[in-house]
């Protein structure tokens, strides 16, 4: 009997515990929403044709302002593609917000039933206690209660274990992508030709986006962090990393430029890379210690029980 009164408890604490992140992160989709609908007015105002580059990679986008034109770009078109790249990342948080929030929905639904079933168990077992000893319930209240909150601090822990997990899954990938753009920006500027340059972009183009995920993530795991009080002061500033010089202009210095960029950013993930697996060896630790004192609580439980 206690067995499933501890299953249901902790079913209700996750269930508080989702409803909260729920209602955080509909105020930040509400948030983001706004700073996408200026990020829309913004790229409205840059380019005038929008309807012609909403939906298609920043890639393909590049692709159709340079067949339009055949000299350089203007200066209003090089802003459009900086609003482009604003947009694009806004629209990914957007977009991996509600995925959330969908996914939190689908638990919130049971709250009602997992509710029911509890209080029934809960009358049951206290009902049975109270008619061995008042002191007994009383005591099993208290344990209850820490065991309440360990099992909430460890939640917490493996939320912020596994949003570390996640971003360093998306370092690992821009580091990939930036290698990748790095081997082919060397072959290129030893005449690698077209096809050299072609990959070297096309690997760029990845990076960006494996970086607006790092930072999406980086985001999440700060505020999964300041749930058990935890703080980091990480920050990933390559919002636009990419040179675009290198679109519109040959030769070895503007290469030399560009590659340079890549090795910056190179060293910007690596950096981060680091501190991540600081930080993922760290929160191991803390969750291995806090299962350790929730096992302690429950174990006095059974023996108060028994």
């Amino acid at each position: 009997m206690i067995e499933d009164l501890n299953e249901l408890k902790e079913a209700l604490e996750n269930l508080e515990y989702q409803k909260k992140k729920y209602q955080k992160l509909s105020r930040e989709l509400s948030s983001k929403r706004d700073q996408q609908v200026k990020s829309k007015k913004i790229l409205d105002k840059e380019n005038r044709d929008v309807e012609k580059i909403e939906g298609v990679s920043f890639a393909s986008f590049m692709a159709t302002l340079l067949n339009n034109r055949s000299e350089k770009l203007e200066k209003e078109e090089l802003e459009a593609l900086e609003a482009k790249h604003s947009y694009d990342a806004i629209t990914y948080e957007v977009q991996a917000l509600s995925e959330e929030i969908n996914a939190l929905e689908t638990v919130i639904s049971k709250e009602d039933r997992i509710k029911d079933a509890y209080q029934e168990a809960y009358s049951r077992k206290k009902k049975e206690l109270c008619s061995q000893s008042v002191a007994l319930w009383e005591k099993i209240k208290l344990l209850d209660i820490d065991l309440s909150k360990k099992r909430v601090e460890i939640k917490e822990i493996k939320e912020a274990e596994i949003a570390c997990s996640q971003t360093l899954e998306s370092i690992h990938i821009a580091t990939k992508e930036l290698s990748d753009a790095k081997a082919f920006g060397t072959w290129d500027m030893l005449g690698g030709g077209l096809l050299a340059t072609m990959a070297k972009r096309d690997h760029m183009d990845k990076a960006q986006r494996a970086i607006n995920d790092v930072n999406y993530k980086l985001k999440r795991l700060k505020k999964e962090l300041s749930d058990i009080n935890e703080h980091i002061s990480l920050e990933i500033s390559i919002d636009n990393y990419l040179s675009f010089a290198d679109y519109f202009f040959d030769g070895i210095f503007v290469d030399m430029m560009v590659q340079n960029k890549i090795n910056e950013s190179q060293a910007k993930v690596t950096s981060l890379k680091n501190d991540m697996e600081g930080m993922h060896r760290y929160l191991k630790n803390m969750h291995i210690e806090a299962e350790a004192e929730k096992n302690r609580l429950k174990n006095e439980m059974d023996k108060v029980i028994l």
